[in-house]
């Protein structure tokens, strides 16, 4: 479907902004608005959330947001197939569809979206532009649609949405950044952002008993050395040197070592180079790694969506993160104890010192 879109998609970014308004608005007339929403009439809202697993964590403060004001709307979550499974166990929602590109299936959950008439569907997926059309062509051409206010392309999104919620005026998390949406489309009070999960119990309980196995009754610290790209990961050698930084200044610490299933190879290095550190089995279970971060006493990450699950558990971490403003703004950690370490100018995650990562974790356990 790619491969087939792709020439569309390219015709249009070529376009001039105000050719395409220009087509939107006569094909569509102009659907924006004045907030708030009514919800007098909401019984199902869909959230759009296909992209990865931290967004979905960063998402679940709305789930709360609408429970707490309308607690008897049902709320329906269009997932990606890697973000899904996170909320398995989670009561709040009640269906979850999930978005494969494909023409059968893009098909197959039209009509299934079709037979539910959705009330509303909140766009949460900021950076698709084209959200607006692929909510019309799912839930149908008089389903409210929300999103946020982009600065350049108010005009352009009229024709695409009825409610579009202005930014905030000061920086805030993308945790915070959605409620503001929501509870600005409907005129609710914002009461925070807190990020919450629903962990499968038998999760749980096996993270519970396998900790309780190896770390006898130790304080335990996590390091997880993956995040999907060599910019953002940790290195073998920086892994290796930290834990042996880590068993001089804190003999009685267990050490744990996570990766990727792909990083196994690494894993196995760094526990040839720190022997003092243990391997935690790699799973591809997300309620599994959630109950395992869920219940070490601290983490070291440089992957975002363990910094938001660590922040929804309430577990103390040190993040890291590549020299990129945008993730230190809107991907801190949220309402947890933490420290944030972020790279040198074009250095990668990987150039940080040992040093540098054991001088925040003692700040962190002080």
């Amino acid at each position: 479907m790619r491969r087939i879109l792709a020439p569309f998609s390219g015709f249009l970014e070529r376009l001039p902004r105000s050719v395409i308004y220009g087509i939107l608005r006569l094909l569509f007339g102009i659907r924006t608005k004045p907030r708030p929403l009514s919800v007098k009439n909401l019984r199902r809202i869909l959230l759009f959330r296909y992209d990865r697993i931290g967004d979905m964590v960063l998402t679940t403060p709305i789930f709360d947001l609408i429970k707490a004001n309308a607690p008897e709307i049902e709320i329906h979550v269009l997932a990606s197939p890697s973000n899904a499974a996170i909320l398995r166990c989670d009561e709040r929602i009640s269906t979850i569809y999930r978005f494969r590109i494909s023409w059968r299936e893009l098909w197959r959950l039209r009509q299934e979206m079709r037979q539910v008439q959705f009330d509303a569907v909140a766009c949460l997926v900021f950076n698709k532009t084209w959200d607006g059309l692929l909510a019309a062509w799912l839930c149908g051409t008089k389903t409210p649609r929300i999103t946020v206010a982009h600065e350049h392309r108010i005009k352009f999104y009229e024709p695409l949405y009825d409610i579009q919620v202005p930014r905030p005026p000061s920086s805030s998390s993308l945790a915070e950044l959605h409620t503001h949406v929501v509870a600005g489309a409907f005129g609710w009070k914002r009461d925070g952002a807190a990020l919450s999960l629903r962990i499968c119990p038998d999760a749980s309980k096996r993270q519970q008993n396998y900790l309780r196995h190896i770390a006898k009754n130790r304080q335990t610290l996590l390091i997880n050395c993956s995040a999907g790209s060599s910019e953002r990961s940790l290195s073998a050698q920086q892994v290796s040197d930290l834990a042996q930084l880590l068993q001089q200044h804190y003999p009685e610490l267990c050490l744990m070592v996570v990766g990727m299933p792909s990083d196994s190879a690494m894993i196995a290095s760094i526990c040839v180079l720190a022997p003092s550190i243990m391997p935690i089995p790699p799973t591809d279970d997300i309620h599994e790694v959630c109950a395992l971060v869920q219940s070490v006493t601290w983490l070291i990450t440089p992957d975002t969506s363990l910094v938001h699950i660590a922040s929804a558990v309430g577990t103390p971490l040190v993040a890291l993160y590549a020299n990129n403003s945008r993730n230190d703004m809107l991907f801190v950690p949220c309402g947890v104890r933490h420290e944030r370490i972020v790279a040198e100018e074009n250095q990668a995650v990987c150039d940080i010192s040992s040093q540098i990562i054991l001088e925040n974790f003692t700040r962190l356990v002080a």
